[in-house]
């Protein structure tokens, strides 16, 4: 959306967006906020209350491009083809994480900090990967439901290690998994081994 379109809360959430991406969820502060979204503190108090409702209204809005926007766009592009869908979901998934660290990082916190697997983030997360299996089922008729799940977990773990950590394999890969040349030949070869799928067709 046209920031210039946006309502007075739309940008509210939109520089919460941003603060959390620039200075990191703990560092972010209403004054920040308002600052980025060019209005004052009490505008922001009025549509929010408080920072933490704030948060969850940014980290919920980030959440339905993560998952629902990204998905759907790749499989509505390739319905007849699971591959390029697995591929391209893949490949922005990596691209997504690695340009908004603190979101995803943010959106994480909880369950690795407190343990805690309450949050919307879990649901939507194991909400996707149950759509993901509907999806994936459609096309592996012939393979037993558990093993699509295991390749399923299998896949999006082997995507979000590096992503999480990018310079944990980088001496041992030799290049960045930020190199887009790296990402496609690590993409090909997840959906090669673990859903024994290898071409574009």
């Amino acid at each position: 959306m046209d920031n210039k379109n946006m309502s007075i809360k739309e940008k509210i959430i939109l520089a919460a967006i941003n603060c959390i991406e620039k200075y990191g969820m703990h560092s972010v502060t209403i004054r920040k906020i308002a600052k980025e979204a060019n209005v004052n503190v009490a505008a922001v108090n009025y549509h929010f209350n408080n920072k933490d409702k704030l948060i969850g209204e940014a980290l919920k809005q980030t959440l339905k491009e993560a998952f629902t926007v990204n998905l759907e766009e790749n499989f509505l592009n390739n319905e007849q083809n699971i591959y390029k869908a697995l591929y391209g979901f893949f490949l922005d998934t990596i691209e997504g994480a690695l340009n908004y660290p603190e979101i995803t990082k943010a959106h994480l916190y909880r369950p690795f900090i407190y343990g805690d697997y309450q949050s919307e983030f879990v649901e939507k997360f194991n909400n996707f990967l149950e759509d993901l299996l509907k999806r994936c089922g459609e096309q592996f008729m012939d393979t037993d439901d558990e093993q699509i799940r295991f390749s399923i977990i299998q896949v999006v773990s082997a995507v979000f290690l590096p992503v999480m950590f990018p310079n944990l394999f980088e001496k041992f890969l030799k290049q960045g998994i930020d190199d887009p040349s790296l990402q496609k030949s690590y993409i090909q070869h997840l959906l090669s081994h673990f859903f024994k799928i290898n071409k574009l067709r």
